[in-house]
């Protein structure tokens, strides 16, 4: 329900010249955040049974130090920091996060483990923390989007708007809205929350499959609208 680009609202059973119309509009802002480095995460082991053919065993604490050898060489500042991993192995082993603002030089690190047989988990790009200090810039944007809106429906309705009666942020729900279609608002409202709580967690996420984390600022205004 909360899709709806405009939700409008009639207050009455019929429109009389002179009366006075209550239009909601869903304003939306679009906005996005853009990587701010390239990360991977890697696996030193110890295995015997693949041993270097000059060096022959290495350890886990070798391995790190030709690793950052390497990395100084390419030309990165990027150190290995060591991160929790529970799974099981049967050689000792260690797990870093590894993270590089070039895009050249991280393909370098990733060539460099894989020419040193050393496993890389997984990659992804570094998305930066949702800064909510910038939600009231959002919010001004989603503003001006209900503005244009209910003036283009105040139009075609040979009407201008007069005032805005109320605003909500997309943290409160619509009660007109969703009683207006027999839903049981207490229980939907209920499940809203806790949907929305759950999809924040990969909203917010800062590892990504992808470079740019896209987001919309969602405002429900609620117009008086008066005929011309």
């Amino acid at each position: 329900m909360r899709n709806l680009l405009v939700f409008l609202m009639i207050l009455g059973s019929s429109f009389v010249y002179g009366q006075t119309i209550t239009l909601r509009v869903l304003g939306q802002y679009s906005y996005v955040d853009s990587l701010e480095r390239y990360g991977a995460v890697i696996v030193l082991q110890e295995n015997p049974d693949k041993c270097d053919p000059v060096l022959g065993f290495i350890t886990i604490e070798e391995q790190l130090k030709h690793l950052n050898e390497s990395i100084k060489v390419i030309g990165s500042k990027s150190i290995p920091t060591p991160m929790d991993d529970f799974t099981y192995s049967e050689h000792r082993k260690k797990t870093y996060r590894i993270e590089e603002e070039d895009a050249d030089k991280f393909d370098e690190i990733l060539n460099v483990c894989k020419i040193r047989q050393i496993t890389i988990k997984k990659s992804y790009f570094k998305l930066p923390e949702h800064r909510f200090e910038e939600e009231d810039i959002n919010a001004i944007g989603a503003l001006k989007a209900a503005k244009l809106k209910a003036s283009i429906i105040a139009d075609h309705l040979e009407c201008k708007v007069k005032r805005i009666i109320s605003v909500d942020d997309e943290t409160t729900y619509a009660s007109e809205a969703y009683s207006s279609f027999g839903t049981d608002l207490a229980e939907f409202e209920h499940l809203s929350r806790l949907l929305e709580d759950l999809s924040s967690r990969e909203l917010y996420a800062l590892e990504s499959t992808t470079s740019e984390r896209k987001g919309k600022y969602n405002l429900w205004v609620t117009f008086e609208l008066i005929p011309n």
